[in-house]
């Protein structure tokens, strides 16, 4: 059994992106009903939004998930809104940086992000984005966010009050334009198309989801040279599905 805790921090950060209506400490909180489970077989994710304000404590925060025993932790950006409230995306370089340097800081845990496409695995899906938007596939299969790559049409559904409503145009895995171009294309493979639509739908701006993606496999990239001592001119070889690297070369 897998439980999914929506923490964003320790409570300097929690309380302010997540408060409660009679003022107490909402991490605290989710502390103490996570010291009342006592099943050994159940793990624990705890998914971490982060915001404009809550970028510079991301290391700060994991480590204290690390010492409560959590060792599956989600690092998502605040997606951006239609127009900018007290809490809004953090800048993607700025979280890219910061996630990077937390993921190979504590490598004794799982710290993961859906915008990780070369360390990706299946701790989970990018649901929570997609807030109460459902894909339905030809085989009956109803998910929040669909499994990448998408190689068939799919109907979008909109989740309200309990009844699901259905959108009467089939869409495809088209991608985005600049695609083609991207360093990244053949692993990311145009993004979610749900999550596309999502953003069109409230104009805002795909890019952002691009560069986020591009500047977390560059900064991977770049700790690998850095950790397997290479210098800038050396040619190497790594390969992503493995993670190994395979050669070295002058």
């Amino acid at each position: 059994t897998n439980l999914l805790f929506s923490v964003d921090g320790t409570s300097l950060v929690n309380n302010k992106h997540r408060p409660r209506k009679d003022m107490r400490d909402s991490y605290v909180a989710v502390v103490e009903k996570l010291r009342e489970i006592t099943n050994p077989n159940i793990k624990y994710t705890f998914r971490m939004t982060v915001s404009n304000y809550s970028v510079i404590y991301m290391q700060e925060c994991v480590s204290a998930f690390r010492d409560l025993g959590i060792n599956n932790i989600q690092i998502e950006p605040l997606m951006p809104f239609e127009e900018k409230r007290v809490f809004y995306e953090p800048l993607y370089s700025e979280f890219a940086e910061r996630y990077i340097e937390t993921k190979y800081e504590y490598k004794d845990i799982n710290v993961e992000s859906s915008f990780d496409v070369l360390e990706n695995n299946s701790m989970g899906y990018c649901g929570h984005q997609l807030g109460n938007i459902v894909s339905i596939f030809p085989n009956g299969v109803v998910t929040s966010c669909p499994e990448r790559p998408i190689n068939s049409e799919y109907i979008r559904g909109v989740s309200r009050n309990g009844k699901l409503s259905l959108s009467p145009n089939l869409m495809e895995n088209r991608g985005l334009k600049q695609c083609g171009e991207c360093v990244i294309s053949n692993l990311c493979l145009g993004i979610c198309p749900s999550k596309i639509t999502l953003f069109q739908e409230k104009n805002m701006d795909p890019d952002y989801m691009c560069d986020l993606y591009r500047a977390i496999f560059i900064k991977h990239i770049k700790k690998i040279v850095e950790q397997n001592k290479l210098r800038q001119y050396n040619s190497f070889a790594y390969d992503i599905v493995s993670k190994k690297l395979l050669y070295v070369a002058d």
